[in-house]
């Protein structure tokens, strides 16, 4: 039903059932409903109705509620965000968890869903649980936190790149392109569980301690092996001239051709060797097929050299792409792709081999060979000798580079693996500025920004027998476009020697910059006695990826563009500058400015950690480089998550209270940044809270929080009442209280919404196998505002509960005024029970249903009001002491004495009042429904009139209607009523006028025309103000029992035209000035904002608002 709030001055009439008159234009909404929200005409399905079996992600705004995606899923939902556009619309929501399957569509634990219901499955998404979620709108990127270490398309591309791709615990997706962003630091050693940003800083929190991009985690083709400068060997090579060549394959168009294609001899083994001219370690083998003429090579065997042991090796299976191993069989497909082989021993043992042989074990058809071959190391390697460097047939856009300066000589020694330079100076020239500036310049293709080790190889100088000659090198590392290291190193090594000089940061190499090494001799070198030269050699140098940081303790900072060029100048991740304890578990954080006298920028931390000598405990904040304990305390138990709102943060957990025992506490706080105190949520929650959100579609005061409790404590701290809350509470910061939440039938696996902002669309996500869900909770009655749109009209803990029995509905409202200069209070009816003990009628008084009189045995289907007497009718129930009507004198709050309705053979049991309608400027009460006689002998059936002044029951008229009356009103010049009206063979009526000047009825013109019984009639004002009109609802008669519309526009019924579901339920209409009505509620509509004053049905500047359970033509459910 529907009740009109109006700043009409008159004394209210009988114009509708549940619309009356009151003081500030608002419109009521009562039923029986638990939640409402704006229709959407694009949603892609009902956004109320949802099947409980399944898992509905929705989106939830002020007034509305969309289904985003709804289907049968394995797994549950843990984390989710949305992603705006720049325009500030929304854009899409990306929700993570366990969930693996979505209906049909195979999803890796994160996915992504626009308006319209398409789903990103984020290529293949990550390989494990996904806790936390963040979206950036300002770099449309969407931070992905939980327990995994890859992305799935970064583990099934290549052995080269599934480690180098690997991404533990954290990793970043780029909205706009659809891929994932390649982490530097791939990612952390544990599981992440929340994100927030700091100016431009993003914060990943967990229970991790260090970065996972160790030399394990570097990709394996980056540092191609120069094989033009190695010694290639073919074992069994064909005979076929242009075939036989080993050298073919190397730097060539893959072609099958002559001079392009390396074949063996027919049905015979054979092997192709690499020999290496320098030290290097190998880390991928990349080998191309044949199928000249049929053949191929079947099965390899990687061989080192010189002691021709088997190698293990690893490849991705062509089927499932999982990571296989071989060792004395290796397969390949006979086809022209990339097949990729990665050394898997151990390095030491790779980095002692002078070279590879590949032995083709097995073959397709006449015998095997190669269409192409590169060979990769894994780690940067710089060689003072240039030719070294040379990478004739790479992609790389840089290249590693040696440049000489001085007098530096190659060096060849027969013990020694390799060539490299050595720089000889007379012992007294050492200092010369000649020798000074005699430098060789190396510089390296560094694949991606982190922290390495480098290494210097320095041959031994037993080689050459020139140790008495040997001295000390000055070695430089220009590590970043600020920063260079300068060391001294001793050359008197006798044996062949690799030892680390630095280790720090280097950027990736690029055509801006490049990290390089300058080597010379010292200027405090100094040689045996004995020696008139002095010498320094150098051969290469080697950068191993390690480690960037292993002190995060739970906390990662990251600048919000990883790619961006400042990566030059140093890391653009890192720890907190002062950090928590080792071992800390941080499961939540949060951004805020503190509102103290420095209006500090703090980053909020909670989870289980502690510093006694700090002071803080589970709870802290980092501002100034600092941490430091909130309000010089802690708390005691685990904070789970928080969200900073309004001045003040807000944390959830499982906790009793604060660490110096101040504040007792159950589950939820307020820390007040102003006064630097903790505050109660009045009483707080029964159970663990396991999100906290600023909840934006409330606006900027609210906060929600959800988790394993079933009950919150509201009203006096003192002395709180214990009210349901199902796992989903909100707070309202302005009020200090709990407040109305979202309506979503079953507690949601999760809730997220993002802080307030003017300028997007403020939408929250939520996720569960709901049956049901709307953008308020509101218990059979709510208000349309115009300024405030859809708006509880309740306070939380104080609303209308089901009666005893289990049931629940509101069947009509009254704006209750004693006269045009009181201010109106809702009044409703139905089937109900409030806090205070009402049952089926109750006031709203300051939020909170009450008691208007003890108790209505019945369930309440009519209210209406005259000065101070309210009408109460509906169904009668005599064992509980309702005879279908009551008349309770509103000053008094007590019943007036009236006689009883009754049915056939005066029988009470079956009386039902559906109508009480007011005649206006008299002391007449009319009143209609099913019972046949009054005070159990006056015979007046179906509609009798009542004087108020008199309480004394009299027949409307000496000629009686026969059938229920259903509804009633009056117009300027009669009195209607509907029904179902028989009179032996006569024809049915269901409408019928009654005029007060000649005491007669008669039938409403042309309504013998109406195609079934009239259930609503309602008042139209055809833009008049005088009433001469009215709408009219049915059911026709004919087997569908479709409703149908008509109006009486003063002098004959027409029947419009009207389409809607026949199952639609229609209870109530009402003509609603267009300037009530939110334009939440009207959205786009082109017919209501374009009406002409010539339109024959509404007038203009209105709205025919119409309630109940309608469904739209497509079958659609537009109500609940």
């Amino acid at each position: 039903g529907i009740a009109e709030e109006d700043s009409s001055e008159e004394e209210p009439d009988s114009d509708s059932d549940d619309s009356q008159s009151s003081d500030d234009g608002s419109i009521g909404i009562v039923g029986a409903f638990n939640g409402v929200s704006s229709f959407s005409p694009d949603s892609p399905g009902s956004a109320l109705s949802l099947n409980s079996s399944m898992t509905s992600f929705v989106a939830l705004s002020q007034n509305a509620v969309e289904l985003l995606a709804a289907g049968s899923s394995t797994g549950d939902v843990a984390a989710a965000c949305a992603l705006y556009k720049r325009d500030g619309t929304f854009a899409k929501a990306y929700f993570g968890g366990t969930i693996s399957m979505l209906n049909s569509t195979t999803l890796g634990y994160v996915f992504g869903v626009d308006a319209a219901g398409n789903i990103d499955a984020m290529t293949g998404g990550v390989n494990g649980p996904v806790n936390a979620l963040y979206c950036d709108d300002k770099t449309q990127l969407v931070y992905v936190g939980g327990n995994f270490t890859n992305t799935a398309s970064g583990l099934t591309t290549s052995v080269a790149t599934m480690r180098s791709l690997s991404t533990g615990g954290l990793a970043v997706y780029q909205a706009s392109e659809g891929t994932w962003q390649a982490l530097s630091f791939h990612g952390v050693d544990g599981p992440v569980f929340d994100f927030t940003k700091m100016k431009d800083n993003v914060y990943a929190v967990g229970a991790f301690s260090a970065t996972v991009d160790n030399a394990t985690y570097v990709a394996l083709d980056t540092q191609p092996v120069d094989l033009s400068s190695c010694t290639i060997t073919g074992g069994n090579s064909a005979e076929t001239a242009g075939f036989n060549d080993p050298h073919n394959i190397i730097c060539t168009t893959g072609t099958e051709s002559a001079g392009n294609t390396w074949l063996m001899r027919d049905k015979l083994p054979g092997y192709y060797r690499i020999d290496f001219p320098f030290k290097t370690t190998p880390s991928l083998l990349r080998l191309m097929n044949t199928r000249y003429q049929g053949r191929g090579t079947k099965t390899i065997r990687v061989e080192a050299v010189p002691n021709n042991q088997a190698l293990t090796m690893s490849y991705l299976d062509p089927d499932t792409r999982t990571e296989m191993f071989c060792t004395q069989s290796c397969p390949m497909l006979q086809n022209y792709d990339w097949q990729e082989f990665r050394f898997v021993d151990n390095v030491s043992t790779l980095a002692n081999i002078t070279g590879v042989t590949v032995n083709i074990v097995d073959w397709y058809g006449m015998g095997g060979g190669f269409n192409k071959i590169e060979l990769y190391r894994r780690d940067a390697r710089i060689y003072a000798i240039d030719d070294f460097n040379s990478l004739p047939c790479s992609k790389q856009a840089i290249r590693p580079s040696s440049m000489v300066t001085g007098s530096w000589q190659k060096t060849t020694a027969a013990s020694y693996h390799g060539e490299y330079l050595t720089l000889s100076v007379g012992v007294n020239d050492i200092k010369s500025e000649q020798t000074q500036n005699a430098t060789v310049t190396m510089v390296p293709f560094v694949p991606e920004s982190g922290f390495y080790k480098v290494y210097m190889t320095i041959p031994g100088c037993q080689n050459t027998n020139t140790c008495l000659q040997r001295t000390s090198a000055k070695v430089t590392w220009l590590m970043d476009s600020g920063r260079s290291i300068l060391t001294t190193v001793t050359q008197h090594n006798l044996e062949d020697l690799e030892i680390e000089l630095f280790s720090g940061y280097a950027p990736a190499s690029s055509e801006e910059f490049s990290s390089a090494i300058y080597i010379g001799i010292s200027p405090n070198a100094t040689v045996d006695p004995q020696a008139t030269t002095a010498e320094v050699v150098v051969d290469s140098f080697r950068f191993e990826r390690i480690t960037s940081y292993t002190d995060l303790n739970g906390v990662l900072q990251m600048f919000e563009n990883l790619t961006s060029d400042m990566q030059r100048n140093g890391p653009l991740y890192a720890p907190l500058a002062n950090g928590l304890p080792t071992g800390s578990v941080v499961y939540t954080a949060a951004y805020g400015v503190s509102n103290n006298t420095q209006q500090d920028d703090t980053l909020f931390l909670g989870g289980q950690f502690q510093d006694s000598e700090r002071g803080y405990s589970n709870v802290a904040q980092y501002r100034g480089e600092s941490i430091d304990p909130l309000g010089d305390t802690g708390i005691h138990g685990i904070v789970r998550s928080m969200a900073f709102v309004d001045s003040s943060l807000f944390i959830g957990g499982s906790f009793n209270g604060t660490t110096d025992g101040s504040q007792a506490l159950n589950n939820v706080a307020e820390f007040n940044t102003t006064d630097q105190k903790w505050y109660q949520l009045v009483g707080g929650v029964n159970n663990t809270v396991t999100e906290v959100v600023p909840y934006s579609p409330f606006g900027s005061r609210a906060v929600a929080f959800t988790g394993d409790f079933q009950s919150l404590y509201t009203g006096d701290v003192s002395d709180p009442t214990e009210i349901r809350a199902n796992g989903l509470a909100m707070w309202d910061t302005l009020a200090g209280g709990w407040t109305n939440t979202p309506y979503l039938q079953s507690s949601p696996s999760v809730l997220h919404a993002h802080e307030y902002q003017n300028n997007v669309e403020n939408t929250a996500l939520a996720a569960g196998r709901f049956s049901a869900a709307a953008a308020l909770e509101a218990n059979g009655a709510v208000l349309l505002s115009p300024q405030q749109n859809i708006q509880a009209i309740d306070m939380m803990g104080f609303e209308l509960q089901p009666s005893p029995d289990g049931q629940f509905v509101v069947n009509t409202g009254l704006w209750y005024a004693k006269n045009s200069d009181a201010s109106s209070a809702l009044i409703v009816g139905g089937r109900f029970r409030t806090l205070d003990g009402a049952a089926n009628v109750a006031r709203l008084d300051d939020g909170k249903w009450r008691k208007v009189l003890d108790e209505v045995g019945g369930e309440v289907l009519a209210l209406n009001n005259a000065a101070n007497l309210l009408f109460i009718g509906g169904v009668a129930n005599e064992t509980a002491g309702f005879s279908g009507l009551t008349v309770l004198d509103m000053d008094r709050r007590k019943e007036v004495g009236i006689q009883h309705l009754q049915g056939p053979d005066g029988d009470s049991t079956n009386v039902r009042v559906n109508k009480v309608a007011i005649r206006k400027d008299t002391s007449m009460v009319v009143v209609g429904g099913n019972f046949t006689t009054a005070g159990g002998m006056l015979s007046c059936p179906y509609i009798c009139t009542l004087d108020i002044n008199e309480s004394q029951w009299s027949p409307l008229s000496t000629s009686t209607l026969i059938g229920p009356v259903v509804d009633m009103l009056f117009t300027e010049n009669s009195f209607i009523v509907a029904g179902t009206f028989k009179n032996g063979t006569q024809p049915t009526l269901y409408l019928q006028q009654y005029s007060f000047v000649d005491n007669s009825w008669s039938d409403v013109p042309g309504a013998d025309q109406l195609p079934g019984p009239v259930t609503v009639i309602s008042a139209a004002s055809n833009g008049e103000e005088t009433i001469a009109s009215f709408y009219i609802v049915g059911i026709s008669s004919d087997s569908d029992a479709t409703p149908y519309f008509a109006k009486f526009d003063g002098k004959s019924v027409t029947n419009l035209p009207f389409t809607i579901d026949s199952k639609s339920t229609i209870r109530g209409v009402l003509e609603v000035p267009r300037s009530r009505i939110p334009n939440s509620v009207l959205g786009n509509s082109p017919t209501l904002s374009r009406r002409s004053d010539s339109d024959p049905v509404v007038p203009s500047g209105y709205v025919l608002a119409m309630s109940g359970d309608l469904y739209l033509p497509s079958g659609r459910r537009a109500s609940n």
